[in-house]
């Protein structure tokens, strides 16, 4: 049986993963994690930032990547990794980011774009305008 994970809703889904643990092979070890659930960032998040990326890309005549990775290196706060004494610094990949965490960065990203670049960056509410 490979992992199987749940995220708890309601009292149905409750008595599923209940019933699921009664169900385990006892013959081996099992290993269970419960916390709370966060939300990993939106596909309408990801969809519109890569926009944003393309159109700062434009403005700059930098590559989607370039930009990507100087707004991450400008607007993410860095996380440092110590190995065997040396200590580096790693930017967290946006792909990690809960959809508060994204709406944050991208609240960043927008002033950049618009504030400091100029540009008319569109929003979410402008995909349900005709």
């Amino acid at each position: 049986m490979g992992m199987t994970k749940l995220i708890v809703r309601d009292e149905d889904i409750r008595q599923r993963a209940l019933d699921f643990i009664a169900g385990l092979d006892l013959d081996k070890p099992w290993e269970l994690t419960v916390k709370p659930y966060v939300k990993k960032r939106s596909l309408e998040q990801n969809n519109l930032y890569h926009q944003w990326v393309g159109a700062i890309a434009g403005e700059t005549g930098h590559s989607h990547d370039e930009v990507h990775e100087w707004l991450k290196a400008e607007y993410l706060a860095p996380r440092m990794v110590e190995i065997n004494g040396k200590t580096q610094q790693w930017r967290p990949t946006t792909t990690k980011l809960t959809t508060k965490e994204m709406s944050e960065f991208m609240d960043q990203v927008y002033v950049f774009g618009t504030s400091q670049l100029g540009l008319m960056l569109p929003v979410l509410e402008d995909r349900y305008e005709n």
